[in-house]
């Protein structure tokens, strides 16, 4: 029996993704969290038109995508317990949509491994193979 009452299930042509949440430890210099951050600010500078143009600049010079600016492609290597390459994702499109602050604690001890979190928009994925 059809009703309006009703919504109808079937397959489309629209794919639906949740986002890609990543783990990741910060290094002694911050560099990986700051260059998250930068991407950021690249995308909302908060500072004005002249922050958003230098940090523009600087992303360009390492892209030469056509499609923008603000995105990117990733490669994700999910490593076995011996540390060789078992599985590779390449996402499509990427942008950082949030970046986890850093917990800065005197009370860890120099094993400890700090770490943040950060989470992505992509449009899509492929598997690769492994070379």
């Amino acid at each position: 029996m059809v009703s309006p009452m009703l919504d109808i299930n079937a397959p489309g042509n629209k794919l639906t993704y949740n986002q890609l949440s990543l783990n990741f430890p910060i290094d002694a210099a911050v560099l990986t969290w700051r260059e998250l951050h930068d991407w950021f600010r690249s995308i909302a500078s908060p500072e004005g038109f002249g922050e958003r143009n230098r940090l523009t600049a600087q992303q360009n010079a390492n892209n030469t995508k056509k499609y923008g600016k603000y995105y990117s492609d990733a490669t994700l290597t999910v490593l076995s317990s011996l540390n060789n390459p078992i599985l590779r994702v390449q996402f499509i499109n990427v942008f950082p949509v949030s970046l986890s602050d850093i917990q800065f604690d005197t009370r860890l001890s120099s094993d400890d491994v700090v770490s943040c979190d950060a989470t992505f928009q992509y449009d899509y994925f492929n598997f690769v193979p492994l070379d």
